[in-house]
């Protein structure tokens, strides 16, 4: 009876690690693509700022997308339609800026940040990016921009 436990028992208990292993390892596979499509996203919002492309941005951005910028003190609200349209005007945007991604994140699975340093030869912007995943793609929900003066 020994015998035949230890002879269903090891080949079970190996292919469970198996399975477990295979099973990490595609949470981890499955992780690090949304971080790639994350950090994507992040570099392609601001591209599209930098580029005033507005169409682009009509596609990475939530309707519902409230943007706040922190400038000089004041705590500035823009709608995404607003934002897009201002981009379109060519009123802001349009200036190629060096950007550093400094943190990527996917919190709970859906749901992830990214934030972006990216500065002209007149702006240090900081950017806070939150995102959310809408079952087919991820979309831009909120941003913090904080502005100041190159230095």
């Amino acid at each position: 009876m020994k015998n035949l436990k230890r002879k269903i028992l090891v080949p079970f208990t190996a292919i469970c690690s198996i399975v477990v292993v295979l099973f990490v390892s595609s949470i981890a596979v499955a992780d690090g693509k949304s971080k790639n499509e994350v950090s994507e996203l992040a570099t392609a919002f601001i591209e599209a700022v930098d580029g005033n492309d507005d169409a682009a941005l009509i596609e990475m951005l939530h309707t519902d997308m409230i943007q706040y910028v922190r400038l000089d003190g004041n705590l500035i609200p823009f709608q995404a339609k607003d934002f897009i349209q201002m981009i379109a005007d060519k009123k802001i945007g349009g200036v190629p800026r060096e950007f550093t991604l400094e943190a990527v994140e996917i919190v709970r699975d859906k749901t992830a940040y990214a934030d972006v340093n990216a500065v002209s030869h007149e702006y240090d912007f900081m950017y806070h990016i939150s995102m959310a995943h809408n079952g087919r793609r991820w979309v831009i929900v909120g941003i913090i921009a904080d502005i100041k003066k190159a230095s």
